[in-house]
């Protein structure tokens, strides 16, 4: 769904930019990135996929457990008030059941039997220790923070998740 779709870290995408900006930038980015690129992203999709099925028996428990007071906050709430119910009582337990899933995805060989982990975490290396090579550091690049992948995709799958729960109650209500 190209609503909650999971793209690299901005940082990644900033840096892409950066290098697609020059003309053998983009000539790099064509042959050798474009593909990677795009294996990392159907990658990261594909771990937040499989990592969702895990959500139904969390939801359940928070459901059953609801109060009779939930229940009327709920119905006197906002448009997206069981969606933030669901999100309060949730959050950190889905977290940590999504995490592993999507870390086994991304830790599967992708491209060059490269995993997108290996590929990311390559990259952020090598991005980084350009950026702080003063004489390369003309080209006012900025250091990549993101460093756990598995943790990016896992919240980045929350949020979208949550995205279509608030939109499903919308229409409802």
């Amino acid at each position: 769904d190209e609503a909650v779709k999971i793209l690299l870290p901005s940082e990644l995408q900033s840096a892409i930019s950066q290098l697609k900006s020059t003309s053998a930038g983009r000539k790099v980015y064509d042959e050798l990135i474009k593909d990677i690129e795009a294996d990392m992203i159907l990658s990261l999709n594909r771990a937040a996929e499989k990592a969702v099925v895990k959500a139904k028996p969390i939801f359940v428990t928070a459901i059953t457990s609801m109060t009779v007071q939930d229940g009327f906050n709920i119905l006197k709430g906002s448009d997206d008030a069981s969606t933030n119910y669901l999100r309060n009582k949730t959050f950190n337990q889905l977290l940590n059941a999504f995490k592993p899933d999507i870390k086994d995805v991304l830790d599967d060989p992708i491209v060059y039997n490269k995993s997108s982990e290996q590929l990311y975490s390559t990259f952020v290396k090598t991005y980084n220790d350009v950026e702080r090579n003063d004489f390369i550091n003309a080209l006012n690049l900025s250091p990549i923070n993101e460093k756990d992948l598995a943790t990016f995709v896992t919240e980045r799958a929350l949020d979208g998740m949550f995205q279509k729960i608030a939109l499903k109650e919308k229409d409802i209500r």
